[in-house]
C-alpha cells in the first residue's frame, strides 16, 4: 500500500503504523503451511506456496492475533496461523511466540510495561 492508502485506512502514515504495530526482525522464518486462514477473519493468500519458506521482516503480536510480514511480498500482512515459525532453524510454537515480549506488537509492550493490561 501506499502511504496515502495507509492513511485513508488506519488513520496513520505507513512509518507510523510500523512503528506501532511491528518489530522488524531477521532471525524468523515461515513455512507455509495452508493460504487460506480462517481464524476469526478469512483471508485468501494465493501468492503462498504451501511447503515453500518465506523470510519474516516484522512481527506483531497482538492481544488475539499475530501478523507477520514476509520479505518477499513486500508490505502485506499475513496471519501467522497459516505458518510454522522458526527463529535461527528452531520451530517456536505458539506459547514461545506469545510469551516473547521481542514479538509483541510494540503499542502492546508499551501497555503493558505501564500497567494497562
Amino acid at each position: 500500500m501506499t502511504n496515502d492508502e495507509y492513511i485513508r485506512k488506519y488513520g496513520i502514515s505507513k512509518e507510523n503504523y510500523f512503528k506501532e504495530n511491528f518489530n522488524e526482525v531477521n532471525s524468523l522464518t515461515a513455512k507455509c503451511l495452508r493460504n487460506i486462514s480462517e481464524s476469526w477473519v478469512y483471508e485468501e493468500y494465493p501468492e503462498l506456496e504451501i511447503g515453500r519458506t518465506y523470510h519474516v521482516s516484522h512481527i506483531g503480536v497482538y492481544k488475539s492475533s499475530t501478523r507477520i510480514i514476509l520479505q518477499e511480498f513486500g508490505d502485506k500482512e499475513y496471519n501467522y496461523v497459516c505458518f510454522e515459525l522458526y527463529e535461527n532453524g528452531e520451530l517456536m510454537n505458539d506459547w514461545k511466540i506469545t510469551r516473547d515480549r521481542r514479538f509483541w506488537a510494540p503499542y502492546l509492550r508499551e501497555r503493558f510495561e505501564k500497567g494497562d493490561k
